[in-house]
């Protein structure tokens, strides 16, 4: 992507890199590592990813919102329904295995249990999958809505699950966090793209470091659960996403990984939980010295989404239901775009 909105999928780029993080910390927290610290790295983190993710893909939602019912249910709702269905079941296994890891495991019985019940109680991080679908269908559904409603009620929904209500399902807890940012990406197409825009490098680096500031705050005096706070991190941190993506929009390789999220996310856990799980069996965690230990998050994010990359170039071309609905007498899907 050329010119001023270059910043998009390195934005994409940048989200889809916090998130592998993010998975990458908490797998080896688990596996054993002393890396504390990262959690709380994570934490001031979480204000850019999700929000960030969900307003980039409302973007270039609107044709779908505004088009038949038929074109987003064929291009957008069956495909992200395939893809969660087909890697629910391969999560439910390496997770699993995972499992074990923090002594959480349970039977077999109850994780298939669990599976049957994932399509209307989401897992994993697939969580993101299932929500997004859910938003089109929303989004589609509410179109007449009058705009400063739907994000009234968007909004009030999303300060009471980041800060006063903890829900205990991921995908519907997600729900209610992140819509109102989808809807700030189809609404706020123009205003996001014309912020995107700005050259000013000052303001740019002020937004960024105010939202650090922030956020660190907030993490470091426990303030998160004040009503209000932790959504002003989020709203804030959109905006310096959009700063770090139009500031970093040369960097050729985040540009590369936010035009091909689907198949990163889809991919990376699996690895990163079986690297976890190397870890912990070969019994060389205790010995690991903490230098090394801090860099292993961003070391083994980075194989997570390398090998995700690698796994859909090679056996997503043989095996390309992976990551796109089979071509079934009953089931079309528009080309993605």
């Amino acid at each position: 992507m050329k010119g001023r909105l270059a910043w998009v999928d390195t934005a994409r780029g940048v989200a889809i890199v916090l998130v592998a993080l993010f998975h990458s910390v908490n797998w080896l927290l688990d596996a054993g590592l002393p890396i504390a610290i990262w959690d709380d790295i994570n934490e001031v983190l979480s204000s850019i990813r999700m929000p960030l993710f969900f307003a980039v893909s409302g973007l270039f939602a609107m044709k779908w919102i505004t088009g038949e019912w038929s074109a987003v249910l064929r291009s957008k709702v069956l495909l992200f329904a395939w893809v969660y269905a087909v890697w629910q079941v391969i999560g439910s296994v390496v997770m699993y295995a995972g499992m074990g890891l923090n002594g959480d495991r349970t039977s077999i019985p109850h994780a298939i249990r669990q599976l049957l019940e994932s399509p209307v109680l989401p897992r994993f991080e697939l969580w993101f999958i299932w929500a997004l679908g859910l938003f089109f269908v929303l989004a589609k559904a509410t179109r007449r809505v009058d705009v400063r409603l739907q994000l009234a009620v968007a909004l009030v929904a999303s300060v009471v699950a980041l800060t006063i209500i903890d829900f205990p399902n991921v995908g519907w807890g997600g729900v209610l966090k992140y819509y109102v940012f989808f809807l700030a990406g189809l609404y706020g197409r123009h205003l996001l793209l014309r912020f995107g825009d700005v050259r000013s490098v000052g303001l740019q680096v002020a937004i960024v470091a105010g939202w650090l500031a922030y956020g660190t705050v907030l993490v470091a005096f426990d303030l998160r659960h004040v009503p209000g706070l932790y959504f002003l991190n989020c709203a804030w941190g959109l905006f310096a996403g959009i700063c770090i993506g139009r500031g970093l929009s040369r960097v050729t390789l985040l540009g590369f990984l936010g035009s091909r999220t689907l198949p990163l996310y889809l991919g990376h856990t699996p690895v990163i939980v079986l690297i976890a799980l190397l870890l912990a069996a070969s019994g060389i965690v205790d010995d690991i010295p903490v230098a090394i230990a801090m860099v292993a998050p961003v070391v083994v994010a980075a194989l997570g989404l390398a090998a995700a990359w690698g796994l859909y170039v090679t056996v997503g071309r043989r095996v390309p239901w992976l990551y796109e609905p089979a071509p079934l007498p009953f089931l079309s899907v528009a080309p993605r775009e």
